[in-house]
């Protein structure tokens, strides 16, 4: 969904169940609209120690590498089932 504005942004991300993506503003919208949040970081003990929605369900994933992309597939299934059921 394309938006051009911060709006619509955070229209569109209203009409979701959850919120599945990496960090970035839009991961901050979903936190401020209160939407369970799996959010893919990279290895960073820094952001494992600091990041958190305040009062939001979450899951953190992050690899044994870097780069999120080696964040396995059935760990963000399990991570989805866990913060919205299923």
């Amino acid at each position: 969904m394309p938006t051009r504005q911060l709006e619509e942004l955070n229209a569109g991300i209203a009409a979701c169940d959850y919120f599945l993506g990496s960090d970035g503003g839009a991961m901050h919208v979903a936190a401020g609209l209160d939407l369970p949040i799996v959010a893919l970081f990279e290895n960073s003990e820094f952001k494992r120690t600091h990041w958190y929605p305040w009062q939001v369900r979450h899951r953190l994933l992050q690899p044994q590498t870097f780069a999120v992309e080696d964040i396995e597939e059935a760990q963000v299934e399990a991570a989805i089932r866990e913060i919205v059921g299923g």
